[in-house]
């Protein structure tokens, strides 16, 4: 079976980034560029360059154009889809313990994953979410001011998303996102709100969601008791890997 040119075209790109002929933080080609160089359709390019950016591999910036992602070098990397449904699911099992809301200047790590516009003053929402009662995570968001003003949990209906909420009394609604996870040693306040020695070990996940511009419209830093989190990850070929057996 043939492999479709928007993949192609994806391994191409992904090669030349590896390559180093696009550094993080460059600009690539435009669209149109794209297109001419390969001689395919606008349609193609753009399937393309959104699986490429949903993958994480580059960041869509409104406006200015497509950049190289800075991905973080570790042992072992891998990229896997998930659905933005299970992840901000409408439970009536869930439940939010306000820790903090104050208004602050996000660390250069945070800020650096806004777009230039948005990268000043933001939100930061720290919150117990329980699950029928037990601690299931600690949640930080940020959201800068200029993309969403302050919402006060008094005014966020029980069991929806917070995040869901806060962006949607803006207007906004979150289109794709992208989830890093780790692990951490729980310090005593953590180890306080999750119910479990300092020390132990935790998953601590962050997740920045996008609009349906590519605006990257918040950051939540997530710690999770030990016991409550778990990823399944199917493993198939890729499209003309070399896994891929010719014949049955």
């Amino acid at each position: 079976m043939p492999v479709p040119l928007h993949l192609q075209i994806q391994a191409d790109i992904m090669g030349a980034i590896e390559r180093g002929d696009f550094p993080v933080g460059e600009q690539l080609p435009s669209e149109t560029e794209l297109q001419a160089r390969y001689g395919v359709s606008r349609a193609t390019i753009r399937k393309a360059m959104e699986e490429l950016s949903a993958g994480g591999v580059v960041m869509k910036l409104q406006g200015l154009g497509t950049y190289v992602n800075d991905r973080v070098k570790v042992g072992q990397s891998v990229r896997l889809r998930g659905y933005l449904d299970d992840i901000l699911i409408s439970d009536e099992r869930l439940s939010f313990r306000t820790l903090a809301i104050d208004d602050v200047q996000p660390a250069p790590d945070i800020a650096a994953l806004f777009a230039p516009a948005d990268r000043g003053a933001a939100t930061r929402y720290r919150s117990l979410i329980l699950q029928t009662g037990k601690p299931l995570m600690i949640g930080t968001s940020h959201i800068p001011v200029s993309v969403s003003p302050r919402v006060d949990d008094a005014e966020l209906p029980p069991g929806e998303q917070q995040t869901v909420v806060r962006l949607r009394r803006a207007g906004l609604a979150i289109q794709r996102g992208q989830q890093t996870l780790g692990a951490i040693v729980a310090d005593a306040e953590q180890a306080s709100h999750l119910g479990v020695p300092a020390g132990t070990a935790l998953i601590a996940s962050r997740r920045l969601y996008y609009d349906r511009s590519d605006r990257p419209l918040i950051v939540i830093d997530g710690i999770f008791h030990p016991t409550n989190y778990s990823l399944v990850v199917d493993l198939v070929p890729r499209p003309g890997g070399r896994f891929v057996s010719p014949s049955r």
